[in-house]
């Protein structure tokens, strides 16, 4: 809740409201796409009578039009549905149980959060390797997608078809930091690139309940990975964050080092790695990040038009 102003944090946009849908924009880009095949139609039937009269113009379009019904925008309606549809009780119990973020929301937000959770349960799918895939999986990887795009208006996931659950990690790696110190790792979580396991995010079962029982520890592989994926769906910085955002990576890098930041060595991977890490810590301990890192907390809360301290003001960290 917004305590200066009185008004909920977050709260379902009036464009939602009034289309009733979670995604106006995209259900609109789908009927113009649909619509845009009319002329097509049109045309052939033109060109068909041309060249063999009205019987073979009649055909044509015939064909035509059944192929533009059949192709009618399903995926709006099947949104609109959903927007209608409650979510079922037992996830609401869930998500007041399980996820902190959500509990900490007024209604309003909660409403919000619960029309995200629908549409990406609907639109992505979900399986185990090793890992049974539970109602609380499936509710636990969508409330990683919602967290961070609840200030964004619209936000959709366009380049993930599947996520895949793995009691643990899904490979070894290992980083080193200047001083030639090698750290093994364990990846608990990782995005397919284009050409390679595209559209897929694989997730540790084991990491993604346990991180978010105790988001006191400052991590959620989930989070992060859908950090990941939002920098690769064009989420950027603010512009007059842009500037001096490599200065400020450089001076916290440095304080990593001196093991004075709350960020661990493994930002210092890459700067995709330290947008990730420092995600995760932007919501999950959001107090705790911002008295220690005033200046990341500030361009990540522009970034991602969320200022989580005041979120989850209730809770410690």
């Amino acid at each position: 809740m917004n305590a200066a102003r009185g008004k909920s944090a977050f709260s379902l946009p009036a464009a939602c409201l009034a289309a009733g849908t979670a995604t106006p924009r995209a259900n609109r880009r789908e009927r113009q796409a649909h619509l845009a095949r009319i002329p097509f139609v049109l045309a052939a039937a033109a060109l068909a009578f041309l060249m063999g009269g009205a019987p073979a113009g009649a055909a044509a379009f015939a064909i035509g039009a059944a192929a533009w019904r059949a192709f009618r925008p399903r995926k709006g309606a099947r949104r609109r549905a959903l927007w209608k549809a409650p979510l079922p009780p037992g996830h609401e119990k869930f998500l007041l149980r399980a996820i902190p973020h959500y509990r900490s929301l007024d209604e309003p937000g909660r409403e919000l959060f619960r029309q995200r959770v629908k549409l990406f349960l609907d639109e992505v799918a979900f399986h185990g390797a090793g890992a049974k895939v539970t109602d609380g999986l499936r509710l636990r990887a969508a409330a990683a997608a919602v967290i961070p795009t609840l200030g964004l208006g619209e936000w959709e996931w366009p380049s993930l078809g599947e996520i895949v659950f793995r009691p643990e990690g899904y490979e070894r790696g290992a980083y080193q930091n200047e001083d030639g110190v090698v750290t093994e790792c364990v990846e608990s979580g990782l995005i397919g690139v284009p050409g390679c396991l595209s559209g897929v995010m694989m997730l540790s079962s084991r990491d993604l309940i346990w991180e978010f029982a105790h988001p006191e520890g400052g991590a959620n592989v989930g989070i992060h990975e859908f950090a990941h994926l939002m920098a690769a769906q064009g989420l950027d910085l603010a512009g007059r964050d842009r500037g001096k955002w490599r200065g400020l990576v450089k001076a916290e890098a440095a304080r990593i080092r001196r093991n004075e930041s709350l960020l661990d060595e493994y930002a210092l991977l890459n700067d995709d790695e330290f947008f990730a890490v420092a995600s995760e810590l932007f919501f999950t301990v959001p107090l705790r990040f911002r008295r220690r890192h005033r200046q990341l907390y500030g361009v990540l809360a522009r970034c991602y038009r969320s200022d989580p301290a005041l979120w989850l003001k209730g809770r410690r960290g």
